[in-house]
C-alpha cells in the first residue's frame, strides 16, 4: 500500500498508509501500524509492537481484547483438559495448573458448607433454648421447695390443720397448700400440693412422723 514499508525483510508484510514491517517475519496491518521487531504482529490503526513475538490488536488508544476467546466456536475447538489463562504485569498470557473442575464444584461445596453451618447454628440455638429451659425449671423447683418448707401445722393430737406457703427464687415463684393431722402425740401425718405461679408446674409431697420415746 502507499507509504507502507517492508523492504528487504524476510517474510514481512506491511499494508496501510504509513504501515511498516521492518523486521523478519513481521506483519503490520492498518494505517500507521508498525511491526518493527522480529515475529511481531501489529493489527490496527497506530498499533506499534514493542517486543519480539508480540501480537497487538486494536488501536493506539484502546485496550486490546480477543473477543472470540469467550465464543462458543472457540470453546468447541477445545479438546481434553482446559486451564485458566493468567497474565503477568507485562500482559504475557499463559495457562494455570489450577484445577477448573474444583472451581466448578466450588458453588456446590459452598452451598454444602452453608448448610452445615446453618445446621450448627440451629443446633446451638436449640441447645441454648434447652439450657434456658433447664435453668428455669431448676429455679421453679427451688421455689416449690421453699413454699413447701414454709408449711406449718397444728401439733396438738386430734387436730386437722390447713397450711399455706410461698416461695420465690431468682424470678420463679411457688405456692403450697397442705393438710396436717395428728392422730396422737406419737404420730403425725401431712400432705401438700405446690405449684409455680408462672409455669403451672405442680409438685406433691406426703410426710409422716413418729415420736419414739
Amino acid at each position: 500500500s502507499a507509504g507502507s514499508s517492508a523492504d528487504g525483510q524476510v517474510n514481512s508484510t506491511a499494508v496501510g498508509a504509513g504501515a511498516a514491517a521492518n523486521a523478519s517475519n513481521a506483519l503490520a496491518l492498518g494505517s500507521g501500524a508498525k511491526a518493527n521487531l522480529d515475529n511481531s504482529v501489529a493489527i490496527g490503526q497506530g498499533i506499534v509492537t514493542d517486543r519480539t513475538n508480540q501480537v497487538k490488536l486494536g488501536s493506539a488508544t484502546n485496550t486490546y481484547t480477543l473477543s472470540g476467546v469467550a465464543s462458543d466456536a472457540s470453546r468447541a475447538e477445545q479438546v481434553g483438559v482446559t486451564h485458566l489463562v493468567t497474565t503477568d504485569g507485562a500482559g504475557n498470557l499463559a495457562t494455570s495448573t489450577f484445577d477448573i473442575a474444583a472451581l466448578n464444584d466450588l458453588p456446590n461445596n459452598i452451598a454444602a458448607l452453608d448448610g452445615r453451618v446453618g445446621a450448627l447454628e440451629s443446633g446451638f440455638q436449640n441447645l441454648g433454648g434447652e439450657i434456658s429451659e433447664t435453668r428455669t425449671e431448676a429455679r421453679a423447683g427451688t421455689a416449690l421447695a421453699l413454699a413447701t418448707a414454709g408449711l406449718r401445722y397444728d401439733d396438738r393430737p386430734g387436730k386437722l390443720s390447713l397450711a399455706g406457703g410461698f416461695g420465690h427464687f431468682k424470678g420463679q415463684s411457688g405456692l403450697a397448700l397442705g393438710l396436717g393431722y395428728n392422730t396422737s402425740e406419737e404420730f403425725r401425718m401431712n400432705a401438700a400440693v405446690s405449684a409455680t405461679t408462672g409455669r403451672g408446674d405442680v409438685g406433691v409431697s406426703v410426710g409422716a412422723s413418729w415420736t419414739l420415746n
